[in-house]
């Protein structure tokens, strides 16, 4: 009897150390899957502050795109005006040849309507100028965002 009590003793002892070595394993197992998982948070938790800075980036963009939009309608406007005091000139040359009598009173408005033609090119001159700042403003904004 007392052989066979060592004997189970013995074997409990072995099971008691092979249990141990399972649970040192699956502590070990445990450790490297926390370490994993924080590892993911992190990775996840940075890759959250990349979108948001893109999500900004891209509507500084669509606010910069808005502005150049609004400056393109502005040239497209300063173009008509400039259309328009084109054809006001050539009626106003129409009248001069047409009625010598009003020589005097066409020649006038040949001149106003000449710096009004002047003031829509310096107003057309200065939005070109601005868009051409706000086209390269954006190409440094697009340029930051390499894929």
């Amino acid at each position: 009897v007392a052989e066979e009590v060592r004997k189970l003793a013995e074997e409990s002892q072995a099971a008691a150390g092979s249990i141990a070595g399972i649970i040192r394993d699956i502590q070990a197992e445990t450790e490297r899957a926390v370490g994993a998982m924080d590892e993911g948070r992190r990775e996840v938790t940075a890759g959250a502050e990349r979108v948001t800075a893109a999500g900004d980036a891209f509507e500084s963009i669509r606010e910069r795109v808005g502005r150049v939009a609004a400056e393109v309608s502005q040239v497209a406007a300063a173009a008509q005006q400039l259309e328009a005091g084109a054809q006001q000139v050539q009626n106003a040359m129409s009248s001069v040849a047409a009625v010598s009598e009003e020589n005097a009173a066409a020649t006038e408005e040949v001149a106003a309507t000449t710096e009004e033609t002047s003031a829509s090119v310096e107003e057309l001159a200065a939005s070109a100028s601005a868009l051409a700042d706000l086209a390269a403003e954006l190409d440094r904004a697009a340029g930051a965002f390499r894929v």
